[in-house]
């Protein structure tokens, strides 16, 4: 409730809400929205407001950040666009502030973690 105080003290429109309840999506806007940018805490409650905002916005880019890698299959097929799983990034840039102070390419860091992006993709 505070970022929501703070975010209306600073004009920001700001809601409190089920993002899982269609009411609420639709009083945010997602039928007119371009993107859902979801960062929720459950992965199941994301899984459900993904499910709901495609409902309601088929043509809608929505992109969750969840914490585990296993969470990427049920929210994509609940109709995300795109899953960012923070176990996995926590990973690449804990690699790459390694590998920087051990003086590596930049070039060879930014391969590197390309490849554990993409190694992670294909074992969820």
């Amino acid at each position: 409730m505070e970022n929501i105080r703070k975010g209306s003290q600073e004009g920001v429109d700001a809601f409190f809400g089920d993002v899982t309840n269609q009411d609420v999506l639709v009083k945010l806007g997602a039928e007119q929205a371009g993107e859902l940018v979801l960062l929720v805490n459950d992965p199941g409650a994301a899984e459900q407001a993904v499910r709901v905002a495609r409902r309601l916005a088929p043509d809608l880019h929505i992109v969750v950040r969840t914490h585990y890698l296993l969470d990427i299959e049920p929210i994509l097929t609940a109709g995300a666009d795109e899953v960012v799983p923070s176990e996995r990034e926590a990973a690449v840039e804990v690699t790459s502030l390694v590998l920087n102070r051990h003086q590596i390419a930049t070039q060879q860091i930014a391969d590197l973690r390309l490849r554990i992006r993409e190694q992670t993709e294909e074992d969820s």
